[in-house]
């Protein structure tokens, strides 16, 4: 198949950014193109420009979803940032626990992608704090129903398990399954996992105490950005803290929040 041509791609362009706030660049069509490719012949299409022309049809059923499937960013591994990691453990989870004594602290990891921020947060709460353990909640959700579904399962690659998961964990808290592992029930049962696309009315979920939304809205334009951030500040408690990836900030979107500078991490804490 060719690469996509400027019509098609200027069409993706605009339904990514209206249906999940993702602003391609001008000169990514190689990317689209490794995307979509499989897709396209899946559909039936003769290329990849004909996939796209078909999500501007009335009768494009969910196809609209699998090219989302394709083209959101999954990039995503264990412990990620180890000093964001570090800096819960000695610092925001104990706080949160002591704070909300005997009550559940609600955690929401936005954006998880197949999963690994909810169980790393997971693990290191059974491993070190495990007493706490029972109070814990947390949601992952994902626009992708691939990625959802892949945090269900709980099965990662090899190679997945490879990323970041220190080896004691691996042996503490997986099992060998077919060519990959599989996480176990202790794990497993304390993540939940919903579709929730960020740019769209929220659900009924929250308030959460910690929110994970890490490398999410730097893909975003600012007045998607803004609009997240506002839904956000209503599902937090006074107090609650939120996490963004290197280099975001909340400069600009709300003035709400107070920044805090540990050793380890930068976090974001809602004002009361």
């Amino acid at each position: 198949m060719t690469e996509v041509g400027p019509v098609a791609y200027d069409a993706l362009r605009r339904f990514l950014v209206r249906e999940v706030a993702i602003e391609l660049g001008p000169d990514r069509q190689y990317l689209v193109s490794s995307r979509l490719r499989t897709l396209a012949v899946r559909r039936g299409c003769a290329s990849v420009d004909d996939l796209i022309f078909s999500l501007q049809s009335g009768r494009r059923g969910d196809l609209a979803q699998s090219v989302i499937d394709a083209m959101v960013t999954n990039e995503t591994f264990f412990f990620r940032d180890r000093a964001v990691f570090d800096a819960l453990l000695t610092s925001v989870l104990p706080q949160l626990f002591e704070k909300r004594r005997g009550e559940s602290i609600r955690i929401w990891s936005a954006a998880s992608a197949s999963g690994q921020e909810a169980f790393s947060l997971a693990m290191l709460v059974l491993d070190r704090l495990p007493n706490l353990a029972k109070r814990l909640s947390i949601l992952a959700t994902d626009v992708s129903i691939e990625m959802v579904e892949r945090v269900r399962k709980g099965w990662f690659s090899q190679l997945e398990v490879s990323r970041g998961l220190p080896p004691n964990y691996r042996r503490m808290f997986f099992e060998a399954s077919g060519d990959g592992f599989q996480l176990r029930s202790d794990v497993h049962s304390l993540v939940r996992s919903e579709v929730l696309n960020l740019i769209r009315p929220w659900p009924n979920i929250g308030p959460f105490d910690l929110v994970f939304l890490r490398n999410v809205l730097i893909y975003f334009p600012q007045q998607y950005k803004r609009e997240v951030v506002a839904q956000l500040e209503r599902k937090l408690l006074p107090g609650s803290v939120v996490l963004l990836g290197t280099g975001e900030t909340m400069l600009g979107l709300s003035e709400r929040f107070e920044t805090l500078r540990l050793p380890q991490a930068q976090l974001h804490r809602l004002l009361p």
